[in-house]
């Protein structure tokens, strides 16, 4: 039976999801996992080095200097193991300027019994994970370094499917624009209301992408997602945003809010998830942030040259004004703005 579709996108998206699952879970140390070690004695330093070679790619410095040149350098390591007493730096003092430099590595030091008050306030600070005494036994010092390991990919899993989550949502709140977009330009042949109604969200999101062929929304910034109008809903912002609407965006949205343009349409859509009690349901700042940057290779990307810093806030203000009279059964676009309630 020939493939949807639709089929094809939910097999996709289930074919990422479990790549991404199996990259995330392999533990073992033979996952380019690197060790760096700092230890000022070469006998000390020769020792760990025989002691892990083959199974972590171990670096060895024989002091902190020396090891943070290599790391401004370009060197990327899960896991540095340093001892405390050295000249120069000390390990504390070294494990303190690589946490600013490699963030999500796991730090250890090789420490005497008598100089544990010393680790207390850098392990307290988050600059060093766990102290190993010396003189250390191979097999426990082998155990404790696998589960810091363990440990940074734990939290590697985690910050990467954070990081997946919030670039699914970001998509998830700009596929409503880009569908649409499709649809006011006529490249999607279903009807408006099937478009949501019968396609999943992470469909649409995929369904979209797909078509537009371009990941721009991810390029909308996180910080901007959550901002609300810096610009009161007031009867003269409301006038200057109608004004700049039917000056700037005519050639690109049709002749007014109320026309066949695309934008127009994310207001005039008779679908929840695009319309919900007459107001924007993309977040305020996304649709800002988009109008004032605008979409590479579309329309919109010569429209935002056109306006000035303001503009998307007062269009913004325009729209959201224009969507709450209508779906009151109020004045259209042609009569007075009326400035919807304070926010």
């Amino acid at each position: 039976m020939t493939e949807t579709a639709l089929e094809r996108l939910e097999r996709r998206r289930r074919e990422r999801d479990a790549t991404e699952t199996s990259h995330s879970t392999d533990a073992s140390p033979k996952q380019t996992a690197t060790l760096l070690v700092v230890d000022d004695e070469a006998p000390n330093l020769d020792v760990l080095r025989r002691q892990f070679e083959g199974i972590y790619r171990v670096e060895a410095f024989e002091s902190g200097e020396e090891a943070l040149r290599a790391i401004d350098g370009g060197l990327k390591a899960e896991l540095i193991l340093s001892d405390q007493r050295m000249p120069g730096l000390s390990g504390v003092e070294f494990l303190q300027l690589a946490a600013g430099r490699l963030p999500h590595s796991r730090r250890l030091i090789l420490s005497g019994y008598t100089e544990r008050k010393d680790l207390l306030a850098a392990i307290n600070g988050g600059q060093v994970h766990q102290y190993v005494t010396k003189p250390w036994q191979p097999d426990d010092l082998m155990q404790t370094l696998a589960g810091a390991l363990q440990d940074y990919r734990d939290e590697e899993a985690r910050r990467r499917e954070t990081l997946r989550v919030r670039q699914r949502r970001l998509f998830s709140m700009g596929a409503l624009v880009a569908v649409s977009v499709l649809l006011a330009l006529g490249l999607v042949a279903q009807k408006r209301q099937a478009v949501v109604e019968v396609v999943p969200d992470d469909l649409i999101v995929l369904g979209a992408k797909d078509l537009v062929a371009r990941d721009w929304v991810d390029n909308i910034p996180v910080e901007e997602i959550s901002v609300s109008s810096p610009v009161p809903t007031s009867p003269e912002s409301v006038a200057r945003g109608k004004s700049r609407y039917e000056a700037v965006c005519t050639g690109c949205h049709g002749q007014s809010a109320d026309g066949d343009g695309a934008i127009a349409r994310i207001f005039k859509l008779p679908v929840p998830a695009l319309h919900k009690d007459g107001m924007i349901s993309l977040p305020e700042g996304a649709f800002a942030w988009v109008t004032a940057h605008g979409i590479e290779g579309t329309a919109m990307k010569s429209m935002q040259k056109m306006l000035q810093p303001g503009d998307p806030w007062d269009i913004v203000n325009y729209l959201s004004d224009l969507a709450a009279r209508r779906a009151k059964g109020g004045p259209d676009s042609g009569s007075e703005p009326q400035a919807s309630p304070g926010r």
